[in-house]
């Protein structure tokens, strides 16, 4: 290994990039080429070059140290040795001696000066690519945007003309591209108000448009409307509150602040309230529709016949407030024969009023001469077989209310002997519902197992339980049976009125608990609306309390009624009530009865004035126990159902008011009871 010169003699590589050495090569360039270094190691001051953008150059001692320079794009590589055999080719040798010196800091700010050279035309091709790209993102986004309002304008117009399946696809479309759009929200509320879907979705949908800042006075009303069915009038007055003052005085806003004021128990005030919007706006004719309807609800005397003659003009009319008109009118049995064809042929005009025209029919049937009944039902047979079934049902059931049972069921059974007659099933309906209004049950039977009867699977076990109900007395089972098929056959349908028609039945034949469950049942399905799911729920409650009155399936039932979204303050007093019944620790129920506003309505007060009694006793905090009992007036007692009024009649005996409550336990009857209910009425009548 030859021996290295002294360190002073050495000199040390410089890597740099490449562009920065456009003046060493220019200097290179007017030296003339020398020999190629020896294989041994480079010379003093000779320079070599690698791969391309790479050069080595071999420096003095008093040279600057090394710089290290990344290249573009592929950044920086290692410092190589000068007989590294990685280097491809050398240069000749550049002796430094002849050229200009160059310093460390002159070299640094040249390749500064190279790499800056550079950088605008990057930095612009970038921002060309990222404007590009802006651009696009925008325009994409403008395009969605467009394309989804167009779509919600597309579904409003379809669902005005009520082309229901062509704004569904347009609303599938809109909510596919831009489900957040307030226009793209509002349509989508409007489709589930008219196809019944559950308040709390719209709410949910409305208050999207909220967060938006964009809502509008109709989004504030829709929310107050939808918290009104889910029995919240608080927050509903909260969202009319938000409303311009402008908007707050039209009518459908009063209308709604009425609703809430006879929710929370005003009903007298709300209806006096109403009346007076509406006499306000003798210029408006749905003020003047609406004033009509509410005289004709007053029942007998001069309002309701005032109200009764603005319907009779109104139903001549076109639109919504015709199909109203015929909705209310077509169940008055005062109507005349002349006031039945003029609704008749009323309801002629509007398709959505196949229902009330029936109705109306089978009011005219009980009016007419048998000459022109026949000639009526002949007309109307021929009428209804090109209809749909609901409306060949609803007239069966016009023949079946309207004319007496024989001549009832000798038109059915002629229709029934006709071979293929168009109304064969509503007629084999009709023909059942007649026999069993007079009692020919082994008739119905007979019926019932004649050969191509056209009855679905649920229909036919159905009429089998009540027919064997009548005839097989003597065997419970006899009649369980197909309705428990029927029962089965229900629960595999998702459309819930099955299970009603069966719990219905069950009710009938004397099964209150298996029609309590069906009940039950039915308020599961979330295809119902809130306000019916409590119904059922209320439904089963108040079936399982008059038929089988058990303290320890009732309080189960009431606490699920209680903790329904849509549940009003009385169910929430039943259930403290029968928890109180069944003596469990009141902590809670106080925690929630102090919570509650002053209840001002009659009926919510007593039953609050009736808890707070039984929780004091139970507290044993004699004077507020005295105290709530002297707050009960009779006028309030008699408001009550039977079993709390035993139980005030015990609370007044135990107070020392023996008179009343002996003369409220005998007008008590001890029979629809609980055990424990029956243990207060004990009480009052030692």
């Amino acid at each position: 290994m030859p021996d290295r010169p002294p360190r002073s003699q050495r000199t040390e590589p410089v890597l740099s990039h490449l562009p920065g050495l456009e003046k060493l090569r220019f200097w290179a360039e007017k030296t003339p080429r020398a020999d190629p270094a020896p294989e041994n190691g480079p010379e003093p001051g000779s320079v070599f070059e690698q791969s391309p953008g790479l050069t080595i150059i071999e420096t003095p001692d008093e040279a600057p140290a090394p710089l290290l320079a990344p290249m573009p794009f592929l950044g920086p590589k290692p410092l190589l040795h000068p007989a590294s055999p990685q280097i491809r080719q050398r240069r000749p040798v550049v002796p430094i001696a002849d050229t200009p010196p160059l310093s460390g800091a002159e070299l640094q700010r040249h390749l500064n000066a190279q790499r800056a050279s550079g950088r605008p035309w990057m930095l612009l091709l970038g921002s060309a690519v990222l404007g590009l790209l802006l651009v696009g993102i925008l325009s994409w986004n403008a395009w969605k945007k467009y394309r989804a309002e167009t779509a919600a304008e597309a579904a409003q117009s379809a669902m005005d003309d009520a082309n229901w399946p062509q704004a569904g696809q347009f609303l599938a479309e809109a909510q596919s591209l831009r489900p957040e759009l307030p226009p793209v929200l509002r349509a989508i509320t409007r489709w589930d108000w008219a196809v019944g879907s559950h308040p709390e979705r719209i709410i949910q949908n409305l208050q999207k448009i909220v967060l938006t800042r964009q809502a509008t006075d109709a989004d504030y009303l829709q929310l107050a409307r939808a918290e009104q069915l889910l029995s919240r009038p608080t927050a509903a007055q909260g969202w009319l509150e938000r409303m311009s003052e402008e908007a707050r005085q039209t009518l459908e806003v009063l209308e709604v602040e009425t609703r809430l004021l006879s929710d929370t128990g005003h009903a007298k005030t709300a209806n006096h309230q109403l009346r007076s919007h509406l006499e306000a706006r003798p210029d408006d004719p749905q003020a003047r529709f609406k004033l009509a309807v509410l005289d004709y609800s007053q029942g007998d005397g001069i309002l309701h016949q005032r109200g009764r003659a603005q319907l009779l003009a109104a139903s001549t009319a076109t639109g919504d407030r015709a199909i109203t008109a015929l909705q209310l009118l077509c169940t008055d049995a005062a109507l005349t024969r002349g006031e039945c064809e003029q609704l008749l042929s009323s309801a002629e005009k509007h398709e959505r009023a196949v229902e009330s025209r029936y109705r109306i029919l089978s009011r005219l049937l009980q009016l007419l001469p048998e000459p022109e009944v026949n000639a009526l039902i002949e007309k109307e047979t021929l009428r209804a077989s090109s209809l749909p079934p609901p409306a060949r049902m609803a007239f069966a059931s016009a023949l079946a209310t309207g004319l007496p049972p024989p001549t009832t069921l000798a038109i059915a059974q002629a229709a029934l002997t006709q071979k293929n007659h168009p109304l064969a099933l509503e007629m084999v309906h009709l023909s059942l519902e007649t026999l069993a209004r007079l009692g020919r049950w082994q008739k119905a039977r007979d019926l019932l197992g004649g050969p191509g009867l056209a009855l679905d699977r649920i229909a036919l076990s159905l009429w089998e339980a009540c027919i064997a109900a009548e005839l097989d007395k003597n065997d419970p089972e006899a009649a369980r049976k197909p309705l428990q098929t029927a029962i089965d056959a229900s629960s595999r349908d998702s459309d819930p009125s099955s299970l009603i028609r069966c719990a219905d039945t069950a009710l009938r034949l004397g099964h209150p608990d298996l029609a309590a469950t069906l009940y039950e049942k039915v308020a599961q399905n979330s295809r119902l609306l809130p306000h019916l799911q409590l119904q059922h729920l209320e439904k089963a409650l108040v079936t399982l309390r008059l038929h089988s009155p058990l303290l320890q399936v009732l309080l189960p039932l009431a606490r699920r009624l209680a903790a329904h979204p849509a549940a009003r303050e009385s169910q929430h007093f039943e259930a403290d009530y029968l928890a109180l019944l069944a003596g469990e620790p009141p902590d809670v129920i106080i925690t929630r009865l102090t919570a509650l506003p002053e209840v001002t309505a009659p009926t919510l007060r007593i039953r609050r004035q009736v808890l707070w009694a039984m929780i004091y006793l139970q507290k044993k905090q004699d004077a507020a126990f005295a105290r709530e009992i002297r707050r009960i007036t009779l006028e309030d007692i008699r408001s009550l159902p039977g079993g709390p009024r035993a139980v005030v009649a015990g609370l007044l005996a135990i107070k020392g008011d023996h008179d009343h409550a002996t003369q409220l336990a005998s007008k008590t009857p001890p029979d629809a009871l609980m055990a424990e209910e029956k243990m207060w009425l004990a009480k009052a009548v030692r």
